[in-house]
């Protein structure tokens, strides 16, 4: 049993999940065709993968997940890294989704709206899993709801940001710009993230102590 195994039992436990998010998405599809938003549409898959992945913590604390992992052949850093290795299989899902549902809109929005969903993703990941590791489900729900309403208006903000950014008349300095403020931006998400991983790795240290 090693970390693909954990992966493994992660997905295989939100397979119906999976077929949910595929049921919503044909309604999205029919609902942008109809009112073309997908800025709104995208933020909601967002959501409805990040909520889907902290119902696995629910599922641990529920079957008492972890006096099992004590007694597997697996590191705490894997028990870690799989969460987030899951994280990034659903973000990816969504991902793709969201790409797929775009397609008919303009290049700068599609863009601008999948910049936002990887940004949204990662900022999930790198706030949610810590806190669900730390405080469980039930008592990180105020969190969870704090960081789900704020990452709501700052993805719609993006979006409008970076539409209104892409319509202006491009320049040689405007990509410059543009290239550099977006590799910043990935290296912050980056440094975020692989600080998100030390802080859960040292957290699940401290309690199986």
């Amino acid at each position: 049993y090693n970390m693909k195994g954990l992966i493994l039992n992660d997905l295989l436990s939100i397979r119906r999940m999976l077929k949910t998010l595929a049921g919503i998405f044909l309604v999205f599809m029919v609902a942008w065709a109809v009112g073309g938003q997908p800025a709104t549409g995208a933020m909601m898959l967002c959501i409805m993968g990040a909520s889907y992945i902290l119902n696995l913590f629910s599922y641990d604390e529920f079957y008492h997940w972890e006096k099992y992992l004590r007694v597997l052949p697996v590191s705490t850093k894997q028990v870690v890294l799989s969460r987030y290795a899951t994280f990034g299989i659903m973000a990816s899902v969504t991902a793709a989704t969201v790409y797929l549902l775009v397609l008919n809109t303009p290049m700068q929005e599609i863009l601008s709206v999948l910049l936002m969903t990887v940004v949204l993703n990662v900022y999930f990941a790198a706030v949610m899993i810590p806190v669900a590791y730390k405080w469980g489900i039930q008592k990180g729900r105020l969190i969870f709801m704090l960081v789900l309403g704020v990452s709501s208006g700052l993805f719609v903000a993006g979006v409008f940001v970076v539409n209104q950014q892409v319509s202006v008349v491009p320049t040689a300095s405007f990509y410059k710009m543009a290239l550099l403020g977006i590799a910043g931006l990935f290296l912050l998400l980056v440094l975020g993230l692989l600080f998100s991983i030390h802080l859960s790795v040292k957290i699940v240290s401290k309690k199986e102590l």
